[in-house]
């Protein structure tokens, strides 16, 4: 299963360059991945009453062109790997109306998470305290 999800880029998400700041896409990539997992049928808010969070603990990013003001983002993302305490999500971020079959994307991540306890911060099993989610992840995942 792969997301589109859509992104306006607003002016106050640019730097002085006229282009979007850096620290900016990691936004994009968490209003992606909340998007994912309500496309999946599990919503990240309910992660959260439960008592439980899904920090990020690994970020790879490779940025390439930039996204101007005006711009809509299509954030294409996906599971790449799963464990029962880990979930790997890669994100491509194209120009709307951009095939990507033909051009490079102009922004990649690979981000991993872990399933932790919101007052301990101490990480739990995915597996054994969502299994639902995690038969989900694992049904859904693919590498390229």
């Amino acid at each position: 299963m792969e997301t589109s999800t859509e992104i306006e880029v607003r002016y106050a998400e640019t730097d002085g360059m006229g282009v979007v700041y850096h620290a900016n896409y990691l936004v994009y990539l968490e209003v992606a991945r909340t998007d994912f997992l309500n496309k999946l049928g599990f919503p990240y808010a309910d992660i959260e009453k439960a008592g439980y969070l899904s920090p990020v603990v690994h970020v790879d990013l490779s940025y390439g062109l930039p996204f101007r003001y005006g711009d809509t983002v299509v954030v294409k993302t996906h599971v790449s790997k799963v464990t029962p305490v880990r979930t790997q999500y890669t994100c491509k971020m194209y120009l709307k109306g951009e095939d990507p079959e033909k051009v490079k994307p102009h922004f990649t991540a690979v981000t991993s998470h872990c399933v932790c306890d919101k007052e301990t911060f101490k990480p739990v099993s995915q597996k054994k305290l969502f299994p639902d989610l995690f038969e989900a992840y694992k049904r859904v995942c693919y590498s390229e």
